[in-house]
């Protein structure tokens, strides 16, 4: 495998769970296979790089496919090597004392391309001159008579200058024995030849293949020489192999070469006497000016920065100073980022009116009380969150699967794997339906219970969704899958916190706790599609800004040399021409208008593109500069851990060279050449290093602290080492954004892009950096509360209560008080309360909280004994007073193996424990009281035909829920239940704050000065300090009363316009009736049409007036019930017509061949035929329509618990087509029925507003237009207005 860093490649594992559908990329050259676009083309950008070694031959700077093919290559050289050659090549190179792989591979391959050893084939000429394959049986080295020869005779004397210590090659004789399956029948078996009759086959052996062989068996020695591995040794045993066995005569010596050290210039002209001993510098010609200007250009060219010597001194921002600590300060930054850039999606301005400041966040992350704004947060992003889930759910009924596969077969005592957890978060889902009977997303954020909700929303995020909702997922949020909620991460990181929020507060976590449960909250959000959508439109924005501006860029460098060049060539056409100096004049001034054009187009966009950028860029120092939009300014955060390693040696730094112009600084760069060239840098003694610097480098003024440069030193460098002091400094005046600029190299790959974007961006820094708010960051003292003393106005942080008294003892406190109010409420209204005789010691006692003393028995209303003595054939046990037990599982016991092992510093004490189980037995003495008729669903009665079902369902409910608040655990856990026990409560007209639902503090109350509802001023968001003056109303009649002010002014708008075309048809008939006068025609009075007025409200002015075709009556538009936008085309029938034709009935209903007119009564024919075809085609077409997705099948329970207990007979386009198929339907008119049923449900449940209701209202128009189209005909009351745009009339849908 090829070879990258010296390791091969590891190539990525194929996932087990990959489904058949899903889709992949495949890496060809690898053959991997990737579910991720980014690592697969990380993947293929890495074998398209020159970084791979070929890890046979060596070969360094290929890409992977060459070092691939370098690989094969390779490995069918070494396949064909002569296998007869190893032991020899092996054995001689063991002789060879060579450091250097080359110089070895040229010794051995010097002695062997012209020696043949015994037992090699080889190609002999025997006999006419023919080659054939011989094999090598003995060699036969020269005696000494030929020796002495040879030595006297012209070719020893050509070869004297050889350095070759071994006999010469031409000497030696070879005894051959010919290969049988070549040989012929006069040749003898063996044969004696001389060193000209015997040669190897072509490429047999070559320089290339013997270096390829030997760099398999070569390795280092300690000592420096190579050597071969001792597996070489051992598997072709060559400690018993020798000379003598492979060749004859005396072996070869090869010769060791020693490395000299390379003499240097001035003591070799020393040496040599070539200048005298005393001088040791020589003089070397100055460079050339082509030198220096090359010198001066790689000078110039943009480097690291930390490697350039003509820094300048950066300017020191102003530190921040506050309470919450350094090392979780860009963390909270970084929230109020988020909250300010997505302000407009999370209504940012209804918990917080001003904007998130920097001291509330100070106060979020430290102070431990029920109202510190880390709840307003926390309800900021849950309701956010909640309100992303209700949109997709409505538009993409994205839910939950029902059924997951695999889950009994998880072990919770194991560690969970992301898939587990996600189909874990199922199971826990049906917790909330089962308990309280709504979905997470219905229930209260309130300051009391944002602790619980936080809690059951991180276990239950993640669940499995269906194939459809994963692919819409995968398509609209960046291929987000259930595994990828950053809520599954978190629980199975962090299980302490999900355990300390089922017996705690929020708010009495550390700060790297809260900043971690925020982080979590963020990055959910940033998964749907509207976060998405608006960070995409930021990035798109300074995309296109920065396209336009280099666009305008280049336009202007064409326009001045095209202007340019037209100027030159009038300049040349003559010496004194008044007509080319007016023309030459136009140009200049075109040009000039032009480039003052364009520079106010690029400097417009430079200050877009700054205003909307966050991330300014880096300084020398990896320092970040941000542009922040919550606290706003220019911002310096020195936290990068990416700053890498400590320079070898400190830069120099060169005073003379900053702000130097170009003749100076190659005069410098001269000087230096020349100065490096003439020292002798080898004999020169080692330089003292003092602080981390060389001495010779030290430069007299700015030192590397001052500079921000690297000081080679890891443990004092100001960018290696850990900082000390604040990570977080601001600039605020002008004078410091200017110097900051001109402190940037324009030399450095960073700085160079820090300077252009604050340069570009100056005008608007310079004004933005003045409204950084400095009084955030200069008071420091510890938080206080103004107020010492229980107050009776709930609206500050702990309630009204002293600071000091515990947050534990406040929620029991006023948990106390909300109990108690609460059952004031229900005795005075008549509708519940504890008995009367022992009311108002039990209440006394609550008062107290002396629990000892009260009797803590349930005593139920009388028509709940019934309900429970009706229990179902699978509880056992008979019915009792007490309420029966039921099998209770927290939603947390799906955390996994950590749930029960989970070490915490604040655990709940006994005594507090032993408290919140009083306090929800009392809660469950008051819920006992509260008559069966006066509770909503999902606690109270539920209307069925069977009453054993009705009795079942509701008994279970209260059960469950019963249940739930026996097994709490926390005071957070307690409100919830209270609040799911209050909402359904059918409270009478008493006046009570419709958000926290008490009745007390009647002097804070403020009423809707429309539907008279009560709103605390401190329960409002934002909250109220005083009554406002004049008229106030409520969220829902403000809505309200701006619906009916647009319906009204486009009413106004429309009579307006009628006005004016009357005005226009009555000037336009007058000058009609002058016109006939003038010619002698007049025109009868009586001809005139008398103006007609409307039957509802009596007026004839304003807008037009649409008259019924069959009576006398008329109406304005407006006046119409529904109204209309328009006037309808062709005949109008007014509603009292239509009552009276649907009254009437044809006597003669069996006249064959007539058409008849009602079509009601054509529907209700039995001898009707079944039209399928045309029936078939209006499915089609209606259930392939954008607004059909709700009415393609059945309305399933556990997506909408109630809908059965609403609708009797449900009816759906799907069932209606599987029932056209089987034959169902004999005539037409069952089938309009069916349709209309499916119409009629839609309107019966859901309310006006709803999105489901829209879509019938939709599709029924498209319903009517299609069978229109295909001459169905349908019933009456399916017959609409096709003309009609309005809304419907609003309904009001049943509460749950």
């Amino acid at each position: 495998m090829p070879l990258l860093k010296n390791r091969t490649l590891e190539k990525a594992p194929i996932s087990e769970f990959l489904r058949d559908n899903e889709e992949v990329f495949h890496c060809e050259m690898t053959n991997e296979i990737f579910r991720d676009y980014d690592d697969f083309a990380e993947k293929t950008i890495l074998c398209n790089s020159m970084v791979w070694t070929c890890s046979v031959t060596g070969k360094a700077n290929l890409t992977y496919e060459e070092a691939l093919r370098s690989e094969n290559s390779a490995k069918k050289m070494l396949a064909t090597f002569p296998e007869h050659m190893k032991i020899p090549l092996l054995y001689i190179a063991s002789l060879t004392k060579r450091s250097s792989f080359k110089d070895m591979a040229d010794d051995i391959f010097s002695f062997v391309k012209r020696r043949y050893f015994v037992g090699e084939q080889v190609d002999a000429m025997l006999v006419k001159r023919d080659w054939q394959t011989c094999k090598v049986v003995k060699v036969i080295a020269p005696s000494k008579e030929e020796l002495e020869a040879y030595k006297n005779s012209p070719e020893a004397t050509s070869n004297s200058n050889n350095n070759e210590s071994f006999l010469p090659p031409v000497l030696y004789k070879y005894k051959l024995i010919v290969v049988k399956d070549n040989a012929t029948s006069n040749v003898s078996e063996t044969s004696i030849v001389k060193f000209s009759n015997i040669r190897r086959k072509p490429f047999i052996y070559t320089t290339e293949s013997n270096k390829l062989f030997l760099k398999q068996y070569i390795e280092s020695s300690k000592g420096g020489n190579l050597v071969l591995k001792q597996s070489a040794i051992d598997f072709y045993n060559l400690n018993s192999v020798s000379f003598d066995a492979i060749f004859d005569g005396p072996g070869p010596e090869f010769k060791k070469t020693k490395k000299v050290r390379q003499e240097t210039i001035a003591s070799f002209l020393t040496k040599n006497k070539l200048i005298p001993k005393e001088t040791t510098e020589i003089t070397k010609p100055k460079l050339s000016k082509s030198e220096i200007i090359s010198m001066y250009k790689e000078w110039s060219t943009v480097k690291d920065d930390l490697l350039l010597e003509d820094q300048k001194i950066i300017p020191k921002a102003t530190p921040i100073t506050s309470l919450i600590p350094e090392n979780y300060l860009g963390d909270a930054l970084c929230i109020l980022e988020f909250m300010a850039e997505f302000s407009t999606i999370l209504e940012t301005r209804n918990y917080f009116p001003g904007g998130m400041s920097f001291k509330e966040m100070e106060r979020a992350l430290l102070e431990k009380k029920p109202g510190s704004p880390l709840v307003d947060i926390l309800q900021l992003m849950i309701n956010s969150i909640f309100v992303m889930q209700e949109n997709e759910h409505a538009r993409y009924r994205t839910t939950y699967k029902k059924k997951v596969d695999g889950i009994s077969a998880i072990n919770m005592e194991n560690e969970l794997s992301l898939t587990d957890s996600s189909k874990l978060a199922n199971v826990a889902y049906r917790w909330c339906w089962r308990y309280h009977g709504a979905a997470l997303r219905d229930f209260p954020v309130l300051n009391l219970t944002v602790s619980e909700i936080l809690r059951l929303h991180l276990i239950m995020s993640g669940g499995v969704v269906s194939e459809t909702c994963s692919s819409w997922r995968k398509a609209n949020r960046g291929g987000f899958r259930s595994e990828d909620d950053p809520a599954i991460h978190f629980r199975l990181q962090n299980p302490h916190i999900i355990k300390h929020l089922s017996s705690q507060s929020v708010v009495e976590l550390t700060i790297g706790d809260k900043i971690k449960l925020i982080t979590c909250l963020m990055d959910q959000l940033l998964t749907y599609e509207e976060f998405r959508t608006a960070a995409e439109n930021v990035r798109e924005q300074v995309r296109s800004l920065k396209i336009e501006t280099k666009n305008l860029q280049i336009a202007e460098k064409k326009q001045i040399l095209e202007s340019t060049d037209k100027i030159n060539k009038l300049k040349k056409g003559g010496s004194f021409n008044p007509t080319l100096d007016k023309e030459i004049q136009e140009l200049e001034t075109e040009l000039e208008n032009f480039k003052s054009d364009t520079e106010y187009k690029i400097i417009d966009n430079n200050q877009s593109l700054i205003r909307s950028t966050t991330h300014v860029g880096y300084d020398r120092g990896f320092r970040r500069y941000i542009k922040l939009k919550s606290l706003k300014g220019l911002y310096v955060n020195s936290d990068e851990l990416n700053a890498g390693t400590c320079l070898p040696e400190p830069t120099r730094h060169v005073p003379q060279l900053v702000n130097a112009e170009k003749d100076e600084v190659m005069k410098y760069l001269s000087k230096s050449s020349e100065e490096m060239n003439t020292s002798d840098k080898e004999n020169e003694p080692s330089v003292k290093k003092e602080n981390g610097c060389s001495e010779a480098n030290v430069e007299k003024g700015s030192s590397t602290d001052e500079l921000l440069m690297c000081s080679s030193d890891p443990a004092t460098c100001v960018i290696h080492s850990k900082k000390d002091g604040s990570s977080w400094s601001f600039f605020t005046e002008r004078e410091q954004l200017d110097e900051l600029i001109n402190s940037m190299n324009v030399r450095g790959v960073r700085e160079s892009d820090l300077k252009e974007a604050l340069s570009n961006g100056r005008e608007f820094l310079a004004k933005y950096i003045k409204t950084t708010p400095l009084k955030y960051y200069e008071d420091t003292k510890p938080i206080e509360s103004t107020k010492k003393s229980k107050s009776v106005n709930k609206n500050e942080d702990n309630f009204g209560y002293p600071d000091n008294m515990p947050i534990r003892d406040v929620m029991c406190t006023e948990l106390v008080l909300t109990i108690l109010e609460f059952e004031d409420k229900l005795y005075s209204g008549g509708i519940g309360g504890i008995n009367h005789s022992m009311r108002a010691e039990w209440r006394e006692l609550l008062e107290k909280m002396d629990f000892d003393k009260m009797d803590l028995t349930v005593h139920k209303h009388r028509e709940y004994d019934d309900l429970v003595a009706n229990v179902s054939d699978d509880d056992e046990g008979e019915a009792s007073d007490q309420i029966p037990e039921v099998i209770y599982k927290d939603p947390a016991v799906y955390l996994g193996k950590n749930k029960d092992s989970i070490e915490m510093n604040g655990v709940v004490e006994e005594k507090e424990l032993q408290t919140i189980k009083h306090l929800a037995t009392t809660l469950m003495q008051v819920a006992y009281t509260i008559f069966p008729d006066n509770l909503r669903r999902p606690m109270g009665r539920v209307v069925t035909k069977s009453a054993n079902k009705m009795n079942n369902v509701f008994k279970n409910l209260i059960l469950n829920w019963s249940t739930s608040l026996l097994a709490s655990t926390s005071f957070s856990q307690l409100y919830l239940h209270f609040y799911t026990l209050d909402d359904c409560v059918m409270w009478n007209k008493t006046v009570s704050c419709q958000i926290c639902r008490k009745a007390k503090n009647l002097t804070q109350m403020l009423l809707c000065d429309d539907c008279n509802s009560g709103y605390h001023l401190y329960c409002l968001k934002p909250k109220l300090s005083e009554v406002p003056e004049g008229e106030w109303f409520c969220k829902n009649c403000i809505k309200q009363r701006e619906e009916e002010e647009r319906r009204n002014s486009e009413a106004a708008i429309r009579k307006k316009e009628a006005l004016e075309r009357r005005k226009k048809r009555e000037s336009g008939k007058l000058e009609k009736e002058a016109e006939e006068v003038e010619f002698g025609f007049g025109s009868d009075s009586n001809d005139e049409e008398e103006p007609v007025n409307c039957t509802k409200c009596g007026d004839f002015e304003g807008d037009e007036i649409l008259k019924c075709d069959e009576c006398p009556r008329a109406y304005h538009l407006l006046c119409l019930d529904p109204p209309l936008r328009r006037m309808p085309r062709g005949k109008w029938v007014c509603n009292g017509c239509k009552e009276l034709e649907s009254s009437k009935r044809y006597k003669s209903e069996h006249v064959e061949g007539i058409r008849r007119s009602n079509r009601h009564e054509v529907e209700n024919r039995s001898d009707l035929p079944l039209h399928n075809v045309a029936l078939q085609e209006l499915l089609v077409d209606v259930m392939k329509h954008k607004d059909a997705w709700p009415f393609t099948r059945p309305v399933q329970k556990i997506e909408v618990p109630d809908y059965y207990t609403v609708i009797s007979k449900p009816m759906d386009f799907g069932t209606i087509k599987y029932n056209l198929n089987m034959g169902k339907y004999k005539y037409d008119a069952e089938f309009m029925a069916d349709a209309q049923l499916v119409f009629g449900n839609c309107n019966a449940y859901n309310s006006s507003d709803a999105e489901v209701y829209k879509c019938g209202e939709r599709l029924l128009k498209y319903f009517s237009k299609k069978c229109n189209e295909l001459n169905l005909r349908r019933p009456s009351d399916m017959n609409i207005n096709e003309e009609q745009d309005e809304e419907p009339v609003n309904k009001k849908r049943r509460m749950m």
